[in-house]
């Protein structure tokens, strides 16, 4: 590819995505483990949502919280999400075993772009039970719903979410 060295090595991470699903094996002695994970999008236009279904494998009952770490193709974070640790209301029970967790999350503020996830579980601000690094992926492509306007694109280097502004004096 001919461009900047930005736009090479986007190009390059962009082409090493698509993963849509992983499996992995629990280190011995860990406490909890996501052995598994899938994402789907959900919906159409604007509307999309990104459906995640894991495995999680914990050797008792124990209240976590499970973190969503969103990155844009070249690895910088664009987005976080959680269930538990920004509200502890949320956190999510596992019991002793393998338990389906399943959420979803909406792509209507993203720019178009390839994006990867990253998935944490925590006792919130005290420690990690877990972490899997870029596991899975998803790409953003809509196209503009009105005439004459644009949909952000990740490559423009404006960032990775598009800011709604309202207009009250012009």
């Amino acid at each position: 590819m001919d461009g900047t060295a930005h736009q090479c090595v986007q190009t390059y991470l962009q082409q090493q995505t698509g993963l849509d699903s992983f499996q992995r094996v629990a280190a011995p002695g860990v406490n909890a483990a996501i052995l598994a994970g899938k994402i789907v999008a959900d919906g159409g236009g604007e509307n999309v949502q990104m459906l995640v279904k894991l495995k999680i494998w914990s050797d008792a009952s124990r209240k976590v919280s499970l973190d969503l770490r969103l990155s844009e193709s070249t690895g910088n974070p664009v987005g976080f999400g959680s269930l538990g640790t920004l509200d502890g209301n949320q956190m999510i029970n596992l019991h002793m075993g393998i338990n389906d967790v399943h959420f979803s999350f909406s792509t209507r503020q993203i720019a178009n772009g390839s994006y990867a996830v990253g998935l944490d579980i925590t006792f919130p601000f005290r420690e990690f039970l877990d972490r899997v690094e870029r596991c899975l992926s998803f790409e953003v492509a809509r196209p503009a719903m009105a005439a004459g306007m644009h949909v952000t694109s990740q490559n423009w280097g404006y960032g990775s979410m598009q800011i709604p502004l309202t207009p009250l004096c012009v």
